[in-house]
């Protein structure tokens, strides 16, 4: 529920709910971390969401997509770039195309939002 209202446009409700599964549940699967960054990503708190993802042991695709946007909207190009380099060698990921596309956003600024960054981090659609 967390990322469907997230997707519908209020992270912060995302980010309540995320927490509540979280707290119910202390043995959460790591796809909770992402859940989580992306509703702190789409309030502002680019810290917040690296700081979630930083917990993911293995990440996918998805995870270094959002921490590269986080890393590029906190100033950190380097890291961004970093993190963006690793998705590209990432076995397996769709093209960052299929990536964004794939993200059901509903407010077209929630995704440009994603995008914009995207390119702040050295990586182009």
């Amino acid at each position: 529920m967390g990322d469907l209202v997230t997707y519908l446009g209020r992270p912060e409700d995302g980010e309540r709910l995320v927490r509540e599964a979280m707290r119910r549940n202390p043995y959460h699967p790591p796809s909770y971390w992402l859940s989580l960054a992306r509703a702190l990503f789409h309030q502002g708190r680019f810290e917040a969401a690296a700081g979630a993802l930083r917990r993911v042991p293995t990440p996918t695709a998805q995870d270094l997509l959002y921490n590269a946007v986080a890393l590029a909207r906190l100033g950190r190009t380097e890291q961004a770039r970093a993190v963006a380099r690793q998705l590209h060698e990432f076995k397996g990921a769709p093209s960052l195309a299929d990536l964004t596309t794939a993200l059901p956003y509903r407010r077209t600024e929630d995704l440009e939002d994603v995008t914009a960054a995207l390119r702040l981090a050295g990586l182009e659609l």
